[in-house]
């Protein structure tokens, strides 16, 4: 969704963006507003499978389909004419290609992070690895991108790198909303109930259960939209607590109506979030968030939340008037600008380095 977004407002902003997509994988929908290209070749194909046949995450294995796909991206890249290689999802593995490079580190959290106690000395031997390919990389690029000031902290800080990296958080297509707080509330059924809304994938490391003591509140009703690994345990909760609301995928207008709706937007995933869009969200519908980590968000729209590691904290936050968020929430467009900066000082730190 990143890249989709910003490879649009890039071109509305007068640049020309190829994505290409690592194959094998279905060929790109018609009508992008950009070109996307499959880029595929046995080194690739093969890669894939011995990822397919090795625990997830081995070095072994992600570093032999990226090596792969880089190199064949930077042959399209020069075949294209690019002036600029953007590289996304590059966290084992850096390559130097004879043209300007800029990575996006999307994630806050090094490998080693979220490591089991219980691993063997062969993982904490991989991770590290993954670690020391990760710095190569950063330190390999023009120009590394960081969705937010806590990505920057928690990886080109803690990797003790001195590439340079600059802060561009991600943009909100969603349009400010059309009805008012009364009328979501009134089309979804609700009634004086104090609603916390969380959107996202019902996953451990969203760390959804923690939100379960928001119910010791008699007024407060905890909505949740997605699915995932939790939803047998959450359904579980529900039966006995009818003011827990698994409502599985719902569409994006429904969403909307939630995200107006609702009293405050939960988040209480740990370090490993960026920069959420769904914080955005919810802002650019005029609800106040919480969150762990008040970095995840640019410093003028932290005061529409209130942060940290206490769940609890969700309540004070009902109680700010978010309603000044829906302007001030950046737009793709500003984003591209803002990239188009990085760019521009990507070509010329690359112009330096061949002098």
């Amino acid at each position: 969704r990143h890249v989709h977004e910003l490879a649009s407002a890039l071109m509305r902003v007068g640049v020309h963006v190829t994505v290409l997509v690592p194959g094998p994988a279905p060929a790109p929908p018609s009508g992008l507003p950009y070109s996307a290209l499959v880029i595929d070749s046995a080194r690739i194909r093969a890669a894939r499978e011995l990822r397919s046949r090795l625990p997830a995450g081995r070095t072994l294995a992600v570093r032999a389909l990226d090596k792969a796909f880089n190199a064949a991206a930077e042959r399209r890249a020069r075949r294209i004419g690019a002036d600029v290689l953007h590289r996304h999802f590059v966290y084992e593995v850096g390559f130097r290609p004879g043209l300007p490079l800029v990575y996006t580190l999307h994630n806050g959290n090094l490998p080693t992070d979220d490591t089991p106690p219980q691993a063997g000395p062969l993982v904490k031997a991989d991770l590290e690895r993954r670690i020391r390919g990760l710095r190569r990389a950063v330190e390999d690029a023009d120009e590394v991108v960081c969705v937010s000031g806590h990505v920057r902290d928690s990886i080109i800080g803690r990797l003790g790198s001195q590439a340079k990296s600059a802060v561009v958080y991600n943009g909100c297509s969603q349009p400010p909303p059309s009805v008012t707080k009364a009328q979501a509330r009134a089309r979804l059924g609700l009634r004086d109930e104090r609603i916390a809304l969380f959107i996202g994938h019902l996953w451990r490391h969203k760390r959804v259960l923690r939100l379960l003591p928001l119910l010791e509140d008699p007024a407060c009703h905890l909505v949740l939209i997605g699915t995932g690994e939790l939803e047998p345990e959450l359904r579980a909760h529900a039966a006995k607590e009818p003011r827990l609301r698994l409502l599985g995928f719902v569409d994006e207008e429904e969403k909307r109506l939630w995200l107006r709706a609702a009293d405050v937007l939960v988040l209480p995933s740990g370090t490993f979030e960026g920069n959420p869009l769904v914080l955005l969200e919810a802002l650019r519908s005029g609800t106040p968030v919480y969150g762990t980590m008040a970095t995840w968000l640019p410093e003028p729209l932290r005061k529409y939340g209130c942060f940290g590691d206490d769940v609890r904290l969700a309540f004070a936050a009902m109680a700010i008037d978010a309603a000044g968020a829906i302007a001030q929430v950046p737009g793709w467009d500003a984003v591209a600008q803002q990239t188009l900066a990085v760019y521009r000082d990507a070509v010329a730190a690359f112009g330096r380095a061949k002098a």
